[in-house]
């Protein structure tokens, strides 16, 4: 399936996890020092695809990524995870906006801003 970046909203569906990544300082390992980033990944029903959008506005989007099985959940508010927790380890829609990583915070190539997260059946 294809997709698109910013500014298109998007509709995907997946099973949400907890998983904790390496952070500072050297984003290695945790054991050996590194603090705990603790986030959510949407893991994919099926892979995706998202194309390159050439916007001026959006840089960072200029990169097509294949072959996506998983995106890092970016909240806006800090009361979106109490909200959405109930959703961990459930399968579920997710409406949003995809981009490509930037920093060492995001931890895989795509992320989606959350504008929505729906329980499935």
């Amino acid at each position: 399936m294809k997709f698109a970046y910013e500014p298109a909203t998007v509709e995907i569906y997946g099973i949400i996890r907890p998983h904790t990544f390496p952070g500072l300082p050297n984003y290695e390992n945790v054991a050996a020092g590194d603090e705990p980033e603790n986030c959510w990944l949407l893991h994919l029903l099926t892979p995706i695809t998202v194309s390159a959008n050439g916007l001026k506005e959006y840089p960072i989007n200029n990169e097509t990524e294949t072959n996506v099985t998983e995106l890092q959940l970016v909240f806006m508010g800090d009361g979106d995870y109490p909200q959405y927790r109930k959703f961990v380890s459930q399968r579920v829609k997710v409406v949003g906006m995809l981009f490509h990583q930037f920093t060492g915070h995001h931890h895989t190539p795509v992320l989606i801003t959350v504008q929505k997260i729906e329980g499935l059946k």
